[in-house]
């Protein structure tokens, strides 16, 4: 089975080849039952070209994780990777995750190995709604806020969340339990911003000085008020 989505433009011109990525880890979390099983597909000949017939198989780790390791050293990294993660359920049926495929840009980074963590994005979720057309040529452009993100000279870890329903003048924060993260102080969080035209808020982050584990939860900032709003529901993230 293969399912076809319209990609971004990309003009590879413009792009140089990473050669200092040899290996990716790509980690989802997801709760499975017994006889699922998860895999990748990407835009590169190692996750399939594509195919979701030739999709990588990935493995359980544990009852919130699937991971798979691709070694890309023979390969040249030209351009962006588009990804996507399928689930094969016990009676053979297919599900597809919901929305645009994943981007992996090594282009941005400098690093030998790089770990994603994602999460599933389910087709029922209903914010996946405000993602359509019409919502994302009026509402995410009417709502947009310009936030001024501080670039670290050397980035460790690349946050990336999506929230269509935020009004004009908030934004979404980080906040945690490390140094860098404020340690939970709502008077300073570190604002992410969302570039216009683009789905996801972003912060690139330095936390090699920072010690693991590290609790943390995304919020709500009112850049007029310059006032912390609330913390996401659920349990922290770690």
């Amino acid at each position: 089975m293969t399912i076809v989505r319209k990609q971004p433009e990309i003009n590879s011109k413009f792009l140089i080849p990473n050669t200092s990525i040899q290996v990716v880890r790509f980690q989802l979390r997801f709760h499975t039952v017994y006889g699922q099983e998860l895999f990748i597909s990407g835009n590169h000949p190692l996750l399939g070209n594509g195919n979701s017939n030739k999709a990588v198989a990935m493995h359980y780790d544990n009852d919130s994780f699937w991971s798979v390791e691709i070694d890309f050293s023979a390969e040249d990294l030209v351009e962006p990777i588009q990804y996507q993660y399928i689930l094969r359920n016990a009676d053979g049926v297919w599900n597809f995750e919901s929305g645009d495929n994943k981007v992996l840009d090594p282009s941005f980074i400098g690093a030998p190995n790089i770990t994603t963590v994602d999460v599933w994005n389910y087709a029922g979720f209903y914010e996946n709604a405000f993602y359509t057309e019409p919502f994302v040529q009026v509402l995410l452009k009417a709502n947009h806020t310009a936030i001024q993100v501080e670039i670290p000279k050397k980035t460790t870890h690349f946050f990336k969340v999506k929230t269509p329903l935020l009004p004009k003048g908030q934004t979404v924060c980080l906040i945690g339990s490390c140094k860098t993260l404020s340690k939970w102080k709502t008077d300073s969080p570190l604002l992410m911003s969302r570039n216009e035209g683009e789905d996801y808020y972003t912060i690139p982050l330095d936390l090699t000085a920072d010690l693991f584990p590290i609790a943390y939860k995304y919020g709500v900032y009112d850049t007029i008020q310059k006032t912390f709003i609330q913390f996401e529901e659920g349990n922290n993230r770690i």
